[in-house]
């Protein structure tokens, strides 16, 4: 009752409150380059939303590209303790220059809301990477029978290890060493979600967001990540939220799912564009075929043209 009273207190505490909006709102502002709102709907206050059935863990409203004061808490609660957004494998490139500058911008009144100390979402994941963590014994058992399905997929792929010391940051295979940077761009991909899993940073409380993960990966590399992807929500629960333009990777998705047995726990959107000009999204699990119909409209155009090119002829 006493705890449950000390956290009521501390949620409710005004100053608190608005220490963490603040916070919030220099980390849009920065990742957005303080340009928050959508460029049609900046002449309204936009509404932010976190909600899990009948739970809302997050809200607040933005006005002017500032997030606004109003006193209420921006937290009601929170379902992950770790949120990872991956959209750049090229930030493995510069681990070697990463260094945290602990002191950087410290004063009299230095706060965690100096603007010093605001960091964009690809620098916390290189503080993440580069880390060194300490694993129990009794840990790193768990965490490598929890891991074993997941490692053995990727080992195929990525079967080496990686070295982070005072010399550099290495892949290393059969006694070779090779730079981190000079891996190729796939392989970059691969190898965060390895490091992560390694550290033991993705579980059920984590929240793993890619962005176009495909992007740099040959058909076969895109059909490992989609089952890699698959096994972290089956095996460690992991939540995961990504976004494609690949007709091959939503089909190796869309396969391993339920090779998995994972269908209940996975929805598929698709955007439309509205008369306003914003994009609404539609979950489609109970009609996929509208996502490859979306798909081969643009793959059949360009086989007619190449028809009409080879052949000379209007259809064929």
């Amino acid at each position: 009752t006493i705890l449950e009273k000390l956290f009521y207190d501390i949620g409710n505490d005004l100053e608190l409150i608005r220490y963490a909006r603040e916070s919030i709102n220099q980390t849009l502002q920065m990742e957005f380059s303080n340009q928050i709102q959508p460029v049609k709907g900046q002449d309204e206050p936009s509404e932010v939303e976190l909600v899990d059935k009948e739970s809302v863990y997050f809200k607040l409203m933005v006005s002017d590209n500032t997030v606004v004061d109003d006193d209420f808490p921006v937290f009601s609660g929170s379902p992950y303790k770790k949120a990872y957004l991956i959209d750049d494998p090229f930030i493995l490139d510069d681990l070697d220059d990463f260094v945290f500058l602990r002191d950087r911008g410290k004063g009299e009144n230095d706060t965690i809301l100096n603007p010093n100390r605001i960091h964009s979402h690809n620098f916390r994941l290189k503080t993440i990477l580069k880390a060194k963590k300490v694993v129990s014994v009794f840990e790193q058992t768990v965490l490598d029978d929890s891991l074993k399905t997941v490692k053995e997929q990727i080992d195929k792929i990525l079967p080496g290890t990686f070295e982070f010391s005072s010399d550099g940051e290495y892949y290393v295979q059969n006694g070779l060493k090779l730079k981190i940077s000079n891996l190729a761009t796939g392989s970059k991909m691969f190898s965060m979600i390895k490091i992560l899993l390694e550290k033991g940073e993705l579980d059920s409380t984590t929240m793993l967001i890619l962005d176009e993960p495909e992007a740099h990966l040959h058909p076969m590399w895109q059909n490992s990540f989609a089952e890699i992807i698959v096994l972290l929500v089956k095996e460690l629960g992991v939540n995961i939220l990504l976004t494609t333009h690949s007709p091959n990777f939503v089909l190796a998705l869309d396969a391993y799912m339920r090779e998995y047995d994972i269908a209940q726990q996975t929805n598929f959107y698709q955007t439309h564009t509205l008369s306003d000009g914003f994009v609404q999204y539609y979950c489609v699990n109970d009609d996929m075929g509208t996502i490859y119909q979306d798909f081969m409209q643009y793959l059949s155009e360009v086989k007619m043209l190449r028809n009409r090119c080879l052949y000379n002829a209007e259809e064929l």
